[in-house]
């Protein structure tokens, strides 16, 4: 990493509130464009209409400026739904989204999809920094069931949209499979539990 003057650093932090700002002003255009509804917009939440155009946009930022970009998928724990309580699955999905984002960046963009699962873009992060964010967010939600995660990173675990998501739905299947108990992340062939 070269050496950066402080300038240079006012300079990052002005195009990061800038990002920032813009974003904002994005998630409002498009809530009253497209309808986000109004539970997940007061939870800083999105839906999954703007989350795939914000990956579509980060995938091809990252192949321009060389940069990487983490996304993760989120399971709430099967045991501890009712499957026969449709609404009661809903609101864990959103409860638990809502701590994921509390305990994130702003610019890090949480969504809650039309089947209740939640994804996460963690843009200009890495694998290994994307694996602390969520030990600190589960440490934060002790509350809640442990859910269960699994991490695709661009550019090394593909560069395609639908190659990611492939990836990453695969990951998610084999946690769910692993007899690990409490918070478990799959990360390639690797499965290991949050909590260690």
């Amino acid at each position: 990493m070269k050496n950066q003057t402080t300038e240079d650093l006012e300079l990052e932090v002005k195009s990061l509130r800038r990002r920032l700002i813009e974003a904002q002003r994005e998630i409002e255009i498009l809530r009253s464009k497209n309808g986000i509804p109004e539970e997940l917009f007061e939870k800083g939440l999105v839906d999954e209409y703007f989350f795939f155009r914000r990956l579509r946009e980060a995938i091809r930022s990252s192949q321009r400026y060389a940069r990487f970009f983490c996304v993760v998928r989120v399971d709430v724990n099967q045991e501890s739904r009712d499957p026969n309580d449709a609404d009661a699955s809903r609101n864990l999905s959103v409860d638990t989204a809502f701590h994921i984002k509390r305990a994130l960046r702003q610019t890090d963009v949480v969504a809650l999809m039309d089947s209740g699962q939640i994804l996460v873009l963690f843009e200009e992060l890495e694998t290994s920094q994307a694996v602390q964010a969520l030990r600190r967010i589960q440490e934060d939600m002790m509350d809640l069931p442990s859910p269960n995660y699994s991490v695709v990173c661009f550019p090394s675990d593909g560069n395609q949209e639908e190659h990611l998501l492939d990836v990453l739905n695969q990951r998610i299947v084999k946690v769910n499979q692993s007899h690990l108990t409490g918070s478990v992340l799959g990360l390639g062939e690797e499965v290991l539990s949050l909590l260690n």
